[in-house]
C-alpha cells in the first residue's frame, strides 16, 4: 500500500519537473523571438539576405557580361570567317580568270606565231621572187644596151629609154622616099618576159612574133623581124 503511495508522488514530481523546464523554453523563445530579439533576428536574416542577393546579382551580372563578350567574341569570329572566306573565294576567281587569260593568250601568241612564220617564209618568197625579176630585167636591159651600137650602125636604129622599164626602139632609113622618117616599137621587161606596149606604125603578126621573142630570148631577131614588117607595110 506505501508502494502504491510512492509511485504517484514520483510521477507528479517528473510532471512538475517537466512543467518548469517547458515554461523555461517557452521564456526563452519568448524572450528571443519576440520583442528586440526577433527584430534583431529578422534585420541580421534581411542584411544576410541582402549581401547574399547582392553578391548574386554581381555574379550573375559578371556571368551575363562573360556571356555578352563571349558572343561578342563569337560574332567577331564569324564575321572574320566569313571575310576571310570572301577573299579567298575572290582569290580562287582571280586565279581561275588569269589562268584562263593566261591560256588564251598563249593560244593567241602561238597562233600569232604560226602567222608570222607563214608571212616571213611569204615575204621571203615575194623578195627572192623580186630580186630574180629584178636580176632578170637587169640582164636584159643590159643586153638591150650592149646591143645598141650594133642596132644603130647596122639597122638604122638608136634607143630612148623612157623610164626604168621601158625601152623605145626608134629606126630611120626605112623609107626609101623619106630617110628621117620614124618608125618605132616600145618594149617593157617583166619578170622574164617581153612586152610590146606600142608599136608606130602598127604591124601585123605581133603577138606571134613576141611569143617567139619569149621563147628563144632572140632579141636581134625580133628587131630584125619588126625592121621587116615596117619595110613590108610601105
Amino acid at each position: 500500500m506505501a508502494d502504491q503511495d510512492a509511485a504517484p508522488q514520483e510521477s507528479s514530481t517528473e510532471l512538475a519537473i517537466l512543467a518548469s523546464n517547458l515554461q523555461q523554453v517557452q521564456h526563452k523563445i519568448m524572450n528571443q523571438w519576440t520583442g528586440k530579439g526577433l527584430d534583431q533576428f529578422l534585420e541580421q536574416y534581411q542584411l544576410s539576405q541582402e549581401q547574399w542577393l547582392q553578391q548574386a546579382t554581381d555574379e550573375i551580372k559578371e556571368i551575363k557580361g562573360r556571356l555578352d563578350q563571349l558572343h561578342e567574341e563569337s560574332a567577331q569570329n564569324k564575321e572574320a570567317i566569313a571575310i576571310q572566306k570572301r577573299k579567298a573565294d575572290e582569290m580562287k576567281l582571280a586565279i581561275e580568270d588569269a589562268a584562263e587569260k593566261r591560256q588564251k593568250l598563249m593560244f593567241e601568241k602561238e597562233q600569232l606565231m604560226k602567222e608570222i612564220q607563214v608571212k616571213s617564209k611569204e615575204i621571203k618568197d615575194e623578195k627572192e621572187l623580186l630580186e630574180a625579176q629584178q636580176n632578170a630585167t637587169r640582164l636584159r636591159l643590159n643586153e638591150l644596151n650592149k646591143a645598141e651600137e650594133f642596132f644603130k650602125d647596122r639597122l638604122g636604129l638608136r634607143f630612148k629609154k623612157l623610164d626604168s622599164e621601158n625601152l623605145q626602139f626608134v629606126f630611120t632609113n626605112i623609107d626609101p622616099k623619106d630617110h628621117e622618117r620614124v618608125f618605132y616599137f616600145t618594149i617593157k621587161v617583166v619578170g622574164k618576159e617581153y612586152h610590146v606596149t606600142d608599136c608606130s606604125p602598127a604591124v601585123s603578126g605581133m603577138d606571134e612574133l613576141l611569143k617567139q621573142l619569149n621563147e628563144s630570148n632572140n632579141l636581134m631577131e625580133f628587131v630584125v623581124a619588126i625592121r621587116k614588117k615596117f619595110k613590108k607595110g610601105l
